[in-house]
C-alpha cells in the first residue's frame, strides 16, 4: 500500500471514529435521571418528550429499524437538551396519498394543542401525543405493520381525547346514605 492510500485509509478512519453512532448516545440517555433532564428548559414538557423519545428509539432499535431508532434518538437528545423539538413534519415521510389529508388534520390538531394547552398538567399527554403522531408517520411510510400503524394511531387518539375532553376518562360516584344508619353505597355512573 501506497503512502497516499495509508493516508486516505487513516483519515477515513479518523472521520469515521469522530462520528459517534446513535447507539452510544440510546445508551448514555438511559443513565441520565430524569430530574437531570432538561435543566435548562426550565419545565417538565422536555424531559416527557424525551422519555417518550427515547421508549420509541429502544424499540425500534431492538426491531432493527435503525433508520428509526437514529430518527428517535436525535429527537430525544435534543428535547434532553432542552431545545425545541416540533412534531414531525409530513415533508419528512413518504405518507401514502390516502392518508396525507387524515395525517394532515392530526397534525394540525397536535399543534394546536401544543401552543394553546402546553400546562403542566398536560405535559404527559402532550407528549405522548407527538411522539405517536411522528411514530404513526414513520409507521405509515413504512407500510407493512399494520398493528403498529393502528396502535400509533389509537395512541395518539387517546392522548389527544385526554388534551380535547379531560372528563372522557371522569369516573362520577353518587353516595346513597341510608336514612338514619351510618352505611351508604357508592354507584358508580
Amino acid at each position: 500500500m501506497s503512502l497516499k492510500n495509508n493516508v486516505f485509509a487513516l483519515i477515513c478512519a479518523l472521520s469515521i471514529s469522530a462520528c459517534g453512532h446513535y447507539s452510544e448516545d440510546l445508551a448514555s440517555m438511559g443513565s441520565v435521571a430524569p430530574q437531570d433532564i432538561a435543566p435548562a428548559a426550565g419545565n417538565d414538557f422536555s424531559s416527557f418528550l424525551a422519555s417518550e423519545y427515547m421508549a420509541l428509539a429502544q424499540e425500534e432499535n431492538r426491531k432493527y429499524d435503525y433508520q428509526a431508532a437514529r430518527f428517535y434518538t436525535e429527537k430525544a437528545m435534543a428535547a434532553q437538551k432542552g431545545q425545541s423539538v416540533p412534531p414531525a413534519s409530513l415533508r419528512e415521510f413518504d405518507i401514502p396519498t390516502q392518508y396525507q389529508g387524515k395525517a394532515q388534520e392530526k397534525r394540525e390538531r397536535l399543534v394546536a394543542a401544543l401552543q394553546i394547552q402546553k400546562t403542566p398538567e398536560n405535559y404527559a399527554s402532550l407528549a405522548k401525543a407527538q411522539t405517536q403522531f411522528d411514530s404513526w408517520l414513520e409507521q405509515m411510510e413504512e407500510g407493512h405493520q399494520e398493528v403498529d400503524i393502528q396502535t400509533c394511531a389509537e395512541s395518539f387518539d387517546a392522548a389527544m381525547l385526554m388534551l380535547e375532553n379531560p372528563m372522557a376518562n371522569e369516573v362520577n360516584f353518587t353516595l346513597d346514605f341510608a336514612i338514619g344508619g351510618a352505611s351508604f353505597d357508592v354507584v358508580a355512573s
